[in-house]
């Protein structure tokens, strides 16, 4: 048997290539919700794919997590060469116990003061908003990480062409 890796760690979901001699847009699915798991997932595609664009597409899973770990996010989420941040996940049956005092968009509004650079850090919305700006953002030879715990993951596996 060949071991394929873990399923949403890191996974390899499509590679769009485009003429030879131009790099493809590489599209990678991760279930990475903590600080700490971005900050490694984007250290390993610098490594894994050096010299290439890193576009995060990332969506916080849970208002009170999101909330606990504001400043960790601030930092992490500065270290992509591109940001899309989406709406925060709600976990069903959770939500009533969540604190909706937090909301992606402050935390993209956060994230662009820290870093004094609010060009690449973009507060998209929904999933249907999110896949919209990817399509306009991305480019050849970019490493797309659509990461998360919640449903983000069904952006990955139904991405817009590229035009």
């Amino acid at each position: 048997r060949e071991f394929k890796g873990i399923w949403r760690r890191f996974e390899l979901i499509d590679q769009i290539e485009f003429q030879e001699g131009v790099p493809p847009i590489t599209i990678i699915s991760d279930y990475g919700h903590h600080p700490d798991a971005i900050m490694e997932t984007i250290k390993g595609s610098r490594a894994f794919f050096p010299g290439r664009r890193v576009v995060l597409v990332y969506q916080p899973h849970q208002h009170n997590r999101t909330k606990k770990l504001f400043n960790e996010f601030v930092e992490v989420l500065q270290e992509p060469d591109l940001l899309l941040l989406s709406d925060i996940y709600d976990v069903e049956g959770r939500v009533a116990e969540e604190d909706r005092e937090v909301h992606s968009s402050s935390l993209a509004e956060a994230i662009a003061h820290e870093a004094r650079n609010d060009e690449r850090y973009h507060y998209t919305g929904g999933l249907d908003e999110t896949r919209e700006s990817l399509s306009r953002a991305w480019q050849p030879g970019d490493v797309v990480i659509i990461m998360g715990a919640g449903d983000i993951d069904t952006l990955a596996r139904n991405l817009p062409s590229y035009e």
